[in-house]
């Protein structure tokens, strides 16, 4: 397993415990476009005009990830939360709540459900939502986890079932006859296939796919000091942008949605102003929230927008990725073909 984010643990997890022996190897563990997601788990709140099949892929993922739990658990493990508390979205002007509507309309036309919301009806809802929001649609099938949870349980559980764990970049695969031969370090190791699930990195030298994934930088920002546990995901579009916030335990509030074509780590001024900008217009109350850290990843996009498994059977070898923002929701699901391509390789 080349690549150890939530994809490429979620997949280790999977092939481990059919009985098969595995090696991760990364040599920063969850250090990539994981460690800088937001862990929503949000379906209707992400859908898109022309990407339904994205949403029928991503329409199971609390019931997955909640089965993904419930496996490691009983090997040991740490739970992973699974917080179905639904999302609100609202807008920000009368053009923002134009596009909340056209969002309402791709959820018809897609079968979700959802439904229109007061403030006056329901206002715990609002909690700390600016004064002129006064309505929004609310899609209560949606959760969230968190990214680092579900990260430490899968190398916990990993770790338990035996996984051997490689600290170090990849530099070459090479498929030769009947196995795959892996440059690492100025050795060579040698397996049965090889799964690359590498993100937003490029292709590891030696070999070739028909799939392409273009970076795009995103940044949340974490703070601690306002309580919207318990309360549904926020989601806005405010002057056109989206945004979003996720209230996790004991105060702590994550918030983003900052998306960057860009290689670079960096966080830029500008980036980071229109972030702050949008937060605090959507919700005063952050003005007082307590600074913790901003965390930037790169996530890979795909030009169709859809995740791909690129598997090349006869070298015994393939590539997932192209999950862009979907990457913590499709991970359960991505390991599917995962297996099914490990299984008839070692036939």
């Amino acid at each position: 397993m080349v690549g150890g984010g939530v994809v490429g643990l979620a997949t280790a997890w999977r092939l481990q415990s059919t009985g098969l022996q595995v090696t991760v190897f990364d040599p920063a563990v969850g250090r990539g476009a994981s460690y800088a997601a937001a862990g929503m788990l949000a379906p209707s709140a992400e859908v898109v005009v022309g990407e339904e099949t994205n949403y029928k892929l991503q329409r199971d993922s609390t019931t997955r990830w909640r089965a993904l739990s419930r496996e490691l658990e009983s090997f040991g493990a740490p739970a992973i939360g699974v917080h179905q508390v639904g999302t609100l979205l609202v807008g920000w002007d009368a053009s923002d709540r134009r596009s909340v509507a056209q969002h309402a309309t791709v959820l018809r036309s897609f079968g979700a459900e959802y439904r229109e919301i007061q403030r006056s009806e329901l206002p715990h809802f609002f909690d700390g939502v600016s004064d002129r929001i006064s309505q929004g649609i609310f899609m209560e099938d949606d959760g969230w986890l968190d990214p680092d949870e579900a990260l430490f349980a899968l190398r916990t559980g990993l770790t338990l079932r035996g996984v051997e764990w490689v600290a170090s970049r990849v530099e070459t695969i090479t498929p030769v006859g009947g196995h795959v031969r892996l440059g690492v370090g100025g050795c060579k190791r040698r397996f049965d296939a090889v799964l690359v699930a590498t993100g937003a990195e490029s292709l590891v030298e030696g070999i070739e796919s028909r799939e392409s994934v273009r970076s795009v930088r995103g940044s949340t920002i974490r703070g601690r000091g306002f309580d919207r546990f318990g309360l549904p995901m926020l989601r806005a579009f405010v002057r056109g942008r989206p945004f979003y916030l996720v209230g996790r335990r004991e105060g702590e509030v994550l918030f983003g949605a900052s998306a960057e074509e860009k290689d670079a780590l960096s966080v830029e001024i500008g980036e980071l102003h229109r972030l702050l900008r949008d937060a605090l217009d959507v919700m005063p109350t952050l003005e007082t929230l307590e600074w913790q850290e901003i965390r930037t990843g790169r996530r890979p996009a795909s030009p169709s927008g859809e995740p791909f498994f690129d598997a090349h059977p006869d070298e015994r070898w393939a590539w997932m990725s192209g999950h862009y923002r979907h990457g913590v929701t499709l991970a359960p699901l991505a390991t599917e073909d995962a297996l099914a391509f490990v299984q008839g390789v070692l036939q």
